[in-house]
This record gives C-alpha cells, sequence and structure tokens, in this order.
C-alpha cells in the first residue's frame, strides 16, 4: 500500500465486540480507500486485545498497536506518532462514520485549502440514524454551522472570536436559546496532519477531564483557515460503556488541572484579539471562558464549600486564574465576612454562575 490520504486514530480500552466491529467496518468499507487504520489497543482486557489482532488480521491498512493502559490521550498521541497519512481523524471505538464520510471530506480538500474542516454529528443513542430521525437522536455541529457554513480565515478578528468562543463551547448563536459545545470535541473534524506537527499539537497525557476540548482549543489558538461543512459524517454512541461514563466520582484534581491548562490559552488569545483590534477587545472571549470553566468545576467548589475549606477554595481560584479578571479579583480574597461574600457572589452571578456557590457556607452572621 502507497502512502495513505487519511490515518484514522482509533484508541481502544475494553470496547463492547459488537460496536467496535460496526466501527471498523465503517472505516473499512468507505468509498475513498486511501487510509490507514490505526487501531490503539490501550491495555484491553485479554477478549478485546484477541479482537484487535483479528481485525488487523482481516485488512492490511489496519495498524494495531499495543500498550499498557495509559489513557485514550497516551493512546491518541501513540496514533499520532505513527501515523502517516496527509489527514488525521480521531474516531471513537464505538463509533462510526457515514460511507461517503472520507470522500466527501477529500472532495473539499481538493477545491480549497485549510488546516481544519469540521463536518456534523448525531448524538446516537440506541442504533443507527435513519432520515426521518428517531427519539433520543440529536443532530448537532462544532462551530454552529449555516451559521459559519464555508471558508473562514481567522486572521479577521471577528471571525477569530466567534470560532474561539465556539471552541469553548457557551457561546450561543443570536436567536437560538442555548449553545451548542460540540465544537470542542475532536471527532468530528479532520486535521491536516502536516500543520499539527508544525505545532506540535498533542493531547494532555495526565488529564482524562476535558482532554479533548483542550485540544481544540489549541488548535483554535493556532489555526488558520477553518472550513465548515453541513454535513452529517459522524455518529457518536452514547452508551454506559465510554470512557466519559466511567470517570472517578471526585474529578477535582483533573478539574484544576484543566483550568491551569486552559487559561494560558484563552489569555493568549484574548490579547491576539486585542492586538487585532488596535488595543481593543469585547472580553465576550473571556466571559465566556469563565462560565464555562465555573459550569466545569461547580460540583468541586461546592464540595469545597461544604466543607468550608477555605484555603482550598481560593488555591481552586488561583488556579483557574481568576486573579487576572478585574470582575474576578474580590473572588480570591474569600474570608467570612458578610460584605465580602456579597461582593464575590454578585460578581459570580454577573457570569450567570452557581447561585448556590456561597449560600452552601454556613454564614458568619446576618447579612
Amino acid at each position: 500500500m502507497g502512502t495513505p490520504f487519511f490515518s484514522i486514530i482509533v484508541p481502544v480500552f475494553n470496547t463492547p465486540p459488537d460496536f467496535l466491529k460496526e466501527c471498523i467496518s465503517s472505516l473499512t468499507g468507505q468509498t475513498c480507500p486511501e487510509l490507514e487504520i490505526i487501531l490503539i489497543n490501550d491495555g484491553s482486557t485479554e477478549d478485546c486485545a484477541k479482537q484487535c489482532r483479528e481485525l488487523s488480521g482481516a485488512d492490511s491498512r489496519i495498524l494495531l498497536l499495543e500498550q499498557e493502559h495509559l489513557g485514550v490521550s497516551a493512546a491518541r498521541n501513540h496514533g499520532m506518532r505513527r501515523a502517516s497519512g496527509k489527514w488525521i481523524l480521531f474516531v471513537d471505538s464505538d463509533d462510526w462514520l457515514e460511507p461517503d464520510a472520507l470522500e466527501t471530506i477529500r472532495g473539499y480538500i481538493s477545491l480549497h485549502e485549510f488546516d481544519i474542516l469540521v463536518f456534523n454529528c448525531v448524538l446516537e443513542t440506541k442504533g443507527r440514524f435513519s432520515d426521518q430521525g428517531r427519539e433520543g437522536d440529536t443532530p448537532s455541529c462544532a462551530l454552529d454551522h449555516g451559521f459559519l457554513s464555508g471558508m473562514h480565515c481567522t486572521d479577521d478578528a471577528d471571525i477569530k472570536e466567534l470560532v474561539c468562543r465556539k471552541a469553548v463551547g457557551t457561546f450561543c448563536e443570536p436567536g437560538k436559546k442555548e449553545a451548542h459545545n460540540y465544537a470542542l470535541l475532536m471527532w468530528d473534524k479532520a486535521y491536516r496532519k502536516a500543520w499539527l506537527d508544525k505545532h506540535g499539537l498533542s493531547f494532555h497525557e495526565k488529564l482524562f477531564v476535558g482532554e479533548d476540548s483542550l485540544f481544540i482549543l489549541q488548535c483554535m489558538e493556532k489555526v488558520r483557515n477553518v472550513y465548515c461543512v453541513d454535513r452529517i459524517l459522524y455518529h457518536h454512541r452514547k452508551n454506559d460503556h465510554s470512557v466519559t461514563m466511567n470517570l472517578p466520582q471526585d474529578t477535582t484534581a483533573q478539574r484544576r488541572l484543566y483550568a491551569a491548562a486552559t487559561f494560558p490559552i484563552v489569555e493568549r488569545i484574548c490579547k491576539s484579539l486585542a492586538d487585532m483590534r488596535n488595543g481593543r477587545d469585547t472580553g465576550a472571549l473571556y466571559k465566556d471562558y469563565c462560565s464555562f470553566l465555573f459550569m466545569l468545576m461547580k460540583t468541586v467548589i461546592l464540595r469545597l464549600c461544604g466543607n468550608g475549606k477555605q484555603a482550598d477554595i481560593k488555591s481552586l481560584l488561583k488556579s483557574a486564574a481568576f486573579a487576572f479578571s478585574k470582575e474576578m479579583r474580590p473572588a480570591l480574597t474569600l474570608f467570612p465576612d458578610d460584605k465580602k461574600e456579597i461582593r464575590i457572589e454578585k460578581n459570580l452571578l454577573r457570569f450567570g454562575l452557581i447561585k448556590s456557590f456561597l449560600r452552601r457556607r454556613k454564614p458568619s452572621g446576618n447579612r
């Protein structure tokens, strides 16, 4: 086989056999055959490992990599290092592609120059998606297709801000009631490998909460041209076996790590936007980020407040780097002082955050 056009990276960890078979069948059956499928067995049980070996033996385009259980981020990075295709896609081992997905993507690549192509996806709750739809199926899109359909260059400050706000995941298009935060997922996109290599983009291997959204945020900081396709090409299965359904109940350290990793990126993007606007910036991206981050960390904050661990709360907020925000700076002075508590709560509510943030703590006196 010559050099493939696409490298499809599929991490596997104890995926149910029927789901894994359906996933790989959707890849080997693509109408564009110039691909390699990189299957990474991330320390699965013997039954799953055996199925991986059987699948790789049945098609010469499947490369099987074995590793101890290091997590999905390490598995994806392993696959990226071994990829030889010009374009990379990430597919979860219980998901599947439309039969002509790669052919469709390649058609757009032949007509335009861009670093990332984004396509629509469907959340699957049971089986396959039909034209008539089915209760529980939720067609969703990245970067809000229709609103951002076609080519977009981030040399334009407004486009860059909009793309990054969608990547943060809390921006709501005017006229819609809620935001779609699928822009921060990595499996509804195709990435030019030379561009990923140039910027050294990879997954944070110590992060298993929000590792995909961190990767996308890194991509959106560096990307210049994004192309959006208004077609459903990917099916994402929601099931009890997925990694995100089996996370530890206490993810405090992970959420704090996510905050520490993402804030410098957002800060750099905001500075870039201000430079593009001759020193002026709307601040919309930063406010979106604060809102998203507090939603991500709300259970941690409430737990700490309930335990009355003021030092931990202060450290938590510092790790999110809210000290850099004029509006959030009072939150770093979290002491049992009534007036300060009122000021903190008002500042948090200004971003539409958790009303019970401070009410979970026992009041130190009458307000």
